[in-house]
């Protein structure tokens, strides 16, 4: 009978084991969670209970004491580079829960953050871009055990094979039609700079623009590798272009200008005055010049040319009619003060008849001046709109002073508000009167100016 028992064990053994080798997709199981993939017939020693098999690939098990660390490596493609690189970063974790690793980045600034593969294995993420050195890039993984452990590597700046970093070579820095580094312009006005810088790093920020003019129309702040602006050059200032790379030393051009026109003031001679037209004079200062009244406002803060108490509060003025045919508006002793300030002329449909439609305004130091070499800014106005005004670079040179109806004045300067009632105009006249001059609801052919002036917060500045 104890043979047969045996026998009987013996056969349902091979059976239970011909059966498991059958399934499909075999694998080695541990109680732990990891498993591997097996080929071929498993075998049982039943004297010993040895279980032997044959991994599809090359397996070894290693046995994980309590102090092993879930990352066995980190490291990248390479460990010197530049700023804007990019590198591959290799990992490979065992001994992990299986469910967290994350990156993150201790120094400096690079493209590598969030959860990655923590199952055990090797990994690569590549083109991680690196945009600040130096930097330390970190992997973070929970260990089987209990608790997390991590690694990092450290990037540097390349060397040369002189071992200095590179600096970067300026090839052009000039105005354009005024070239050589110290042009002569005929006047203070508008004029296109041009650049182009190698061997930059940063080609998005590595080089900064500077002028010396109190007023640095735009050329200030950072610039990249190559370009090409507007810029207003007030004066005989010295417009300066720095580039430098990580490590490296400071690459500087500049310009310094000649101005035939004199100082911060434009040659009022090569003012464009309307043709055929006559200037009606009327002084800033004035508070009402006909139409309805309308409250003053409130001393205690400067506007320009007068003083405003709050920034809402809003002073109406309308100017007396005009005929357009003959005539033009020019409004003078608008005085900007040296404090910063930031106002808003805002221009309505008048009250009366003789309501404007389209017109052009200028302001300049020039009176009726409407040349765009001359004047501070010149743009169309639709009696719905509005006209920014500020004496601060920062507003100048942010999203503000690319707007059409921005116009960024010197500060202690004095200008004139001139107003031809015609839409763009050119200086171009046709039938004896300025081409385009319109407006609605004319009484004997006259049109008139209803306007506000009230305090304006540019976007947080």
């Amino acid at each position: 009978m104890k043979k047969i028992t045996s026998l009987n064990i013996t056969v349902l053994l091979l059976l239970l084991l011909a059966f498991t080798t059958q399934a499909q997709n075999k694998k080695l199981i541990f109680n732990n969670g990891q498993e591997t993939d097996i080929q071929g017939n498993a075998t049982i020693n039943i004297n010993t209970g040895d279980i032997t098999v044959q991994p599809v690939n090359n397996k070894l098990i290693v046995d994980e004491p309590a102090s092993q660390k879930a990352i066995i490596g980190f490291y990248p493609s390479q460990y010197a580079i530049d700023q804007g690189d990019q590198i591959d970063v290799n990992w490979a974790v065992s001994f992990t829960d299986n469910t967290n690793c994350s990156a993150s980045v201790t120094q400096g600034t690079a493209l590598w953050s969030g959860n990655k593969n923590a199952g055990p294995g090797s990994y690569v993420q590549p083109n991680v871009t690196v945009t600040q050195l130096p930097a330390t890039l970190r992997l973070t993984c929970n260990n089987y055990n209990g608790g997390s452990s991590y690694q990092d590597f450290q990037l540097v700046q390349a060397e040369t094979g002189g071992g200095t970093p590179t600096n970067p070579v300026i090839n052009t820095f000039q105005l354009t039609n005024y070239p050589g580094v110290n042009p002569t312009i005929p006047n203070s006005g508008n004029y296109t700079i041009e650049w182009s810088v190698s061997n930059l790093t940063d080609t998005q920020s590595g080089c900064t623009a500077s002028n010396t003019a109190l007023n640095p129309g735009g050329w200030a702040g950072t610039r990249g590798s190559s370009g090409s602006e507007s810029i207003f050059i007030d004066g005989a200032p010295v417009l300066r272009l720095t580039c430098s790379n990580p490590g490296g030393s400071n690459v500087q051009k500049a310009i310094t200008i000649t101005n035939s026109g004199g100082g911060g003031n434009p040659s009022c001679n090569n003012a464009w005055l309307p043709p055929a037209l006559t200037a009606v004079n009327f002084n800033y200062t004035d508070t009402y010049v006909g139409g309805l009244p309308q409250p003053p406002a409130v001393p205690n803060q400067n506007g320009f040319g007068n003083p405003f108490n709050d920034i809402s509060n809003t002073s109406k003025s309308m100017i007396n009619y005009i005929d357009p045919e003959s005539q033009y508006i020019t409004i003078s002793g608008m005085t900007v003060p040296s404090s910063p300030v930031d106002r808003k002329f805002t221009f309505n449909t008048s009250p009366g008849y003789g309501k404007t439609n389209l017109s052009t305004v200028s302001i300049s130091e020039c009176q009726g001046d409407f040349n765009p070499s001359t004047a501070r800014c010149i743009m169309p106005l639709s009696t719905t709109g509005s006209l920014n005004l500020s004496n601060r670079t920062e507003v100048a040179n942010s999203g503000w002073g690319a707007q059409d109806n921005f116009c960024h004045l010197e500060p202690g300067a004095t200008y004139y508000i001139n107003f031809v009632f015609a839409p763009t105009y050119d200086g171009v006249i046709k039938n004896n009167v300025v081409e385009g001059e319109e407006c609605l609801e004319a009484v004997s052919k006259k049109c008139s100016i209803f306007w506000g002036e009230k305090g304006w917060a540019p976007g947080g500045l």
